[in-house]
């Protein structure tokens, strides 16, 4: 999925997708990498002026975000940010594999 939303490349595909992405990264333990999604997904949405509204992917990610945010702390957690935002489309698939190929923790 993450490869189809990067080579679309319309702007709403991609503010669904990275923030999906950023709560699967999460999940798995890479809180870094879910930040940098995070990011990603704000400055999309940004220059896109779109908006995710549909109200269970809010609550679930702004749970994963807050999360996130605790377990790097302010510091760590600013650094990511600041990466995610300078992420481009064509670095989404890459980013998802990064996320398979890590095993799920017990």
């Amino acid at each position: 999925m993450a490869a189809l939303a990067a080579e679309v490349g319309t702007t709403w595909t991609l503010v669904y997708t990275l923030p999906g992405l950023a709560v699967v990264a999460a999940r798995r333990g890479l809180p870094e990498l879910a930040a940098e999604l995070f990011a990603a997904g704000s400055a999309t949405a940004e220059a896109g002026s779109v908006a995710v509204s549909f109200p269970p992917d809010l609550a679930v990610a702004g749970a994963a975000l807050s999360a996130v945010r605790t377990e790097l702390g302010e510091e760590a957690f600013r650094r990511a940010w600041e990466r995610g935002r300078g992420l481009r489309p064509d670095d989404v698939p890459r980013l998802a594999g990064a996320i398979s190929d890590r095993s799920a923790p017990a």
